[in-house]
């Protein structure tokens, strides 16, 4: 199986970024050894089945991340899918005889990519903020900024992730001027 992945990771090596090469050698790495573990009756990609890589995506819900000793969150387990998925998908493509000839997931059955979340505003900061947009004496200012904190601010903090409840203190200007402090920003926690 490793050597049917290193043949299709060499056919990327020549069209793609390294770095989109090392993504397809991760995901397809973790698919091989976890089929490897799971069904150890399997002698070759070409007897795997849809169903193998639908349990390969339910157990993607257990698995540690190597990096972070924690689950694997949400992204990296779709990378997973997505490398899998493309590689049996080109592979079929490409006619090769190893792997099952077909799309094993469609692109519709993959997980769909969540979007990004409004950046959040704490309480008394959006007070502010709120305070002020109601002193312009321009209306159009108003409901530009009105509009603006609508569609984005939140009142409560991201539930996670690496940049959970920060705030960007820093905004670059226009041209090639320095950097400015945004009004009201907090200093990073040191």
């Amino acid at each position: 199986m490793t050597a049917v992945v290193q043949r299709y990771l060499a056919a990327k090596r020549l069209d793609s970024r390294p770095k989109t090469v090392d993504r397809f050698d991760l995901a397809l790495g973790r698919f091989v050894a976890w089929l490897t573990a799971a069904h150890p009756e399997l002698n070759s990609l070409g007897e795997v089945a849809r169903e193998h890589v639908l349990e390969y995506a339910a157990a993607l819900d257990g698995m540690i991340s190597m990096q972070t000793g924690r689950l694997l969150n949400r992204r990296t387990k779709e990378g997973y899918l997505a490398g899998v998925s493309v590689f049996f998908r080109e592979t079929g493509a490409w006619g090769w005889a190893e792997t099952p000839g077909r799309p094993l997931l469609l692109r519709g059955e993959l997980p769909r990519r969540a979007r990004s979340v409004p950046r959040y505003i704490p309480e008394a900061e959006l007070a502010r903020l709120m305070d002020a947009i109601r002193e312009l004496p321009c209306p159009y200012q108003q409901t530009a900024l009105l509009v603006a904190r609508w569609s984005g601010a939140r009142r409560d903090p991201p539930s996670g992730g690496r940049l959970a409840g920060r705030l960007p203190r820093r905004h670059r200007a226009p041209a090639d001027t320095e950097w400015q402090d945004l009004p009201g920003a907090h200093a990073p926690a040191s």
